[in-house]
């Protein structure tokens, strides 16, 4: 595989136990293009496509990768007359990028699904208090689910009513990938370092290992008619699988990939969550007011926890030490503890909520018919003593009832913790929760989309690979001369590196001096609805296709 190289020779001052005062380091930079062009080299950077950035570390007197580090990078265009590294990262560090040109390579996007069939791709420009809506990628379908890769940047999403499964390039903007799938494919089940993407279909009762390369089908395993509940082993990659009216529990090896286990444990259970910590399975009964509990590798008759009210929903925390056994309709939460299996407490809310979600601090319960969240501090659950709850608004509506979006993600932590975020669909708007003991929300995005009813994080920063290898992926959508201002704190580095990017443009300033014709296919439009404008450029009535940097103004 072929990198360019950039060789730079540091003398830096670096803490114990990383490496000894005053040792040397060389620092590489490595550029990769993802997808390569015919006649060009993986070296050869295009504009408007992905690319792989890597900083290589390593010990300059006997080339010893050094790890635990925490580099910083942006990506600015090479001006004449531009400032200093030194000046430019002291700005980058104190407001942020302050160019549309500059990109920003320590950051995260929120990526959002939305309530007209689309995907969102949008900036939060955190030290503005505003954001910058990227990439808007409609489908024509509902979706059923959806996860995000965080390591290719890759969004795939099941349409139900098409049979189809997408694949949805974040950076580009662009669907690429249509899967066929078997009848109604439902929920899907991923693990970042393994190749397969894993999809429920509840019409045939079937668990589908898809190949996302290769865009086919590669086993199918049948798990019972649905309902279907789903969690999984993120340690040793087991996928659980439950169909409430088979009864059927099935525990899939998703490395081999392998049915390693089936068994009848009885029909009509809800919900189901996996503990690390217990190495159990928790299941709902909720006609018995039941919490059901079983060793997965084990044929043995599951445990039997009574709770107070019926569970329709299993979540687990973090840690694996607490099973929230979940009735959303009637504003219940039921803890239990995983390390003797046994009822902690029962929270009641005045509110219906639809989900539950951890931060590294707290729960999060979103209530349905209150613009309020309930907060349950984790740190302050015990056996003896109810756990501290309190409230936070998020928006100015509730955000009403997700009807099938309920198990879609609504509220998501930031990569470096200590903020939440969460969309409300009611107010078309994303909150930002500081966990600092601010009782409201810090600040709020606005989506330029139609109502997004559920989001993740996606973190652009770079992140420590292979050891002493720090990588990320990016996109630069102009051809031209670059800078890639590299900067290492303790004590500050700052290092401007060249980086060119190919590509043919023109500019629209070279356009508006000739006489051009600018066609838009409709002049009307319905309010509070969200069109797409379809834009042609002629001259002499050819259209021109190579027009990358032209804005649209609407007053």
């Amino acid at each position: 595989m072929a990198f360019r190289y950039h060789y730079l020779c540091l003398s830096l001052l670096l803490s114990p136990p990383v490496y000894a005062i005053d040792d040397n380091l060389d620092i590489k930079l490595l550029t990769e293009a993802i997808a390569v062009h015919q006649h060009s080299e993986k070296t050869d950077l295009f504009a408007g496509e992905a690319f792989r950035i890597r900083f290589k570390i390593s010990a300059s007197d006997n080339n010893k990768p050094v790890s635990n580090l925490h580099p910083g990078a942006w990506i600015r265009p090479r001006l004449p007359g531009r400032k200093s590294c030194d000046d430019t990262i002291r700005n980058y560090l104190l407001t942020g990028p302050n160019s549309s040109q500059d990109i920003d390579l320590n950051g995260y996007t929120f990526i959002t699904l939305n309530a007209d069939h689309s995907i969102a791709v949008i900036d939060p420009k955190l030290n503005l208090a505003t954001s910058n809506l990227l990439k808007l990628i409609p489908f024509d379908s509902p979706a059923g689910d959806w996860r995000l890769d965080p390591i290719a940047g890759k969004v795939y999403i099941t349409l139900p009513e098409k049979d189809l499964l997408l694949v949805i390039n974040t950076l580009t903007g662009t669907i690429d990938a249509h899967i066929h799938l078997a009848v109604k494919p439902v929920k899907l089940v991923f693990f970042p370092d393994n190749p397969l993407l894993w999809v429920i279909s509840e019409g045939t009762g079937n668990l589908q290992a898809v190949d996302i390369q290769k865009k086919r089908i590669l086993h199918t395993f049948s798990v019972g008619q649905g309902p279907v509940y789903t969690d999984t082993d993120k340690i040793e990659q087991r996928i659980f699988v439950y169909a409430s009216q088979s009864g059927l529990l099935s525990v899939v090896d998703a490395k081999l990939p392998t049915l390693t286990l089936q068994r009848n444990i009885g029909k009509g259970l809800t919900g189901m969550g996996y503990s690390l910590q217990s190495k159990s399975l928790y299941l709902g009964k909720p006609l018995a007011n039941e919490l059901l509990y079983l060793d997965p590798d084990k044929d043995s008759l599951p445990g039997k926890i009574t709770l107070e009210g019926s569970s329709r929903q299993i979540i687990v925390s973090p840690d694996g030490r607490w099973i929230f056994a979940l009735d959303g309709q009637h504003g219940l939460v039921n803890i239990v503890d995983t390390t003797d299996q046994q009822m902690s407490h029962a929270l009641r809310f005045q509110h219906r909520f639809d989900q539950v979600v951890f931060s590294n601090q707290f729960a999060y319960v979103r209530h349905i018919d209150s613009a309020k969240m309930s907060l349950i501090n984790m740190t302050s659950i015990s056996r003896h003593e109810l756990p501290n709850v309190m409230e936070v608004p998020f928006g100015a509506h509730p955000p009403g009832n997700p009807g099938n979006m309920a198990s879609l993600p609504a509220i998501a932590a930031l990569p470096k913790g200590g903020k939440v975020i969460a969309v409300n669909p009611a107010d078309k708007m994303i909150f930002l929760h500081m966990e600092d003991g601010m009782q409201a929300p810090s600040n709020a995005f606005k989506t330029y989309t139609a109502a997004p009813v559920s989001i993740y994080v996606q973190d652009h920063s770079l992140k420590e690979g292979k050891p002493g290898s720090y990588e990320t992926r990016t996109l630069i959508d102009q051809p031209g001369a670059y800078e890639v201002v590299f900067y290492l704190p303790n004590p500050a580095v700052a290092k401007c590196l060249p980086l060119e990017i190919k590509g043919v443009t023109r500019s629209i300033a070279s356009i508006l001096q000739n006489d051009y014709l600018v066609e838009l296919d409709s002049m009307s439009f319905q309010a509070k609805t969200l069109v797409t404008l379809n834009l042609t450029l002629k001259n002499n009535n050819e259209s021109i296709s190579d027009v990358q940097d032209l804005r649209v103004l609407l007053f």
